[in-house]
């Protein structure tokens, strides 16, 4: 998760610099955050995206003025959310960049199988909040 100010700027200028290249895996990770075609035009004319056009591309996933507050914010909803999911999130998205078919059954079998689950699901019935212990 990435939050930039709405002067925030992104660019990867070597056509225009050094004249060298970028890995294959480098590559990868800036196809993933900003797609192939802008990509493409960022690197092949040295152009910079803007704050707006990276939010648009899934790149940045808020743009704010306070830039403190913001980060506050996504903070505490990732600190009051459950670590097993999120757990599971994370690990299946590295699973799926991977390439090929994915197996998650593991994965699905510690969250349903957790503590965690259990006691979210009494908490859901009986409307009481839910201490996460990420077990």
């Amino acid at each position: 998760m990435r939050i930039g100010s709405a002067a925030s700027a992104f660019s990867v200028p070597i056509a225009r610099t050094l004249g060298n290249t970028l890995s294959s895996n480098t590559l990868r990770r800036l196809v993933r955050a900003f797609g192939e075609p802008r990509t493409a035009s960022m690197l092949i004319t040295a152009r910079k995206v803007d704050a707006q056009e990276a939010l648009a591309a899934g790149f940045l996933t808020a743009v704010a003025e306070d830039l403190d507050t913001e980060a506050e914010v996504l903070i505490d909803r990732v600190v009051t959310g459950a670590p097993l999911t999120q757990w599971s999130i994370k690990e299946n998205l590295r699973r799926l960049a991977a390439g090929g078919p994915v197996d998650d059954a593991d994965v699905i079998a510690k969250v349903y199988g957790s503590r965690d689950f259990a006691n979210a699901v009494e908490g859901f019935l009986t409307k009481t909040p839910v201490e996460w212990e990420g077990e």
